[in-house]
């Protein structure tokens, strides 16, 4: 239930925020949490309840979330965010540039 109410909270924020934004993104090996793009990014996201950031960009690597989007000529970020069920809050987030 938490890591559904995080998710659903940041993308409503993207949306206000008039992104382009895709959740729950179908893929070969699973679902992509979010899809958030710009004219020249694309941001990957995968959210943790309780778990370090660092897992959910272990994530999107080990499933190949990134197939999909080899060919798009963007800066493509790869974003883990940990929320925290005790502290109801962010965490922990890691973010890095997924290199070609």
């Amino acid at each position: 239930m938490w890591e559904g109410y995080f998710h659903t909270i940041i993308y409503l924020i993207m949306t206000f925020l008039s992104l382009d934004v895709e959740s729950e993104v179908t893929k070969h090996k699973g679902r992509l949490d979010l899809m958030v793009q710009t004219p020249k990014f694309l941001y990957l996201m995968e959210f943790k309840l309780d778990e370090p950031a660092e897992n959910a960009i272990e994530q999107i690597k080990k499933r190949d979330y990134i197939q999909s989007y080899i060919n798009v000529e963007k800066t493509i970020y790869l974003v883990g965010i940990g929320f925290s069920q005790k502290e109801r809050n962010v965490a922990a987030w890691e973010a890095e540039i997924w290199e070609r």
